[in-house]
């Protein structure tokens, strides 16, 4: 999870244009977005319970899946809510 959303999807819009002043990788951001962070989503909507929280309570796990979604909103992705 992380590699996808740090290295192939904030490191290609926020990182790679602000600290490198290069354009992102299209394939790589593409990718990300059509095939890999989906593959993410479903896997992660299979694990979870229905009040949404990992170990009934909130705990690191959850923080920790959290984290990856607030730094992509860095870079405004959001979820399909529909999905």
């Amino acid at each position: 999870m992380g590699e996808v959303f740090i290295w192939r999807f904030l490191h290609q819009l926020a990182i790679r244009p602000l600290v490198w002043s290069e354009g992102a990788d299209k394939a790589v951001l593409d990718h990300a977005l059509s095939v890999e962070i989906p593959e993410i989503l479903t896997l992660l909507e299979a694990q979870l319970p229905d009040d949404g929280l990992l170990c009934g309570d909130l705990s690191i796990a959850d923080l920790s899946i959290a984290a990856f979604f607030r730094n992509a909103s860095f870079v405004r992705f959001r979820t399909d809510p529909v999905r």
